[in-house]
């Protein structure tokens, strides 16, 4: 691991986005999750095991986004 270094395109900073407006500082924090299961998941039983396991305020919310992959909002 020693003699591993970045070459100088690799060292550049990459900005991503801009100014964040007062509307993108509202927006709950999300996640996308892929559930490592053979058979297809509920959203509400994830929302219900999330919010066991990660006990949230506000709870979170999970929407299907298919294949047993979820779009998880952080409430």
């Amino acid at each position: 691991m020693e003699k591993m270094r970045l070459s100088e395109t690799e060292m550049t900073s990459v900005k991503i986005g801009g100014v964040v407006g007062a509307e993108q500082r509202r927006r709950n924090p999300q996640a996308v999750a892929k559930v490592m299961a053979d058979r297809p998941i509920r959203a509400e039983i994830l929302e219900a095991t999330l919010g066991k396991i990660w006990c949230p305020l506000k709870g979170v919310e999970c929407k299907d986004l298919g294949e047993n992959r979820f779009l998880i909002t952080f409430l």
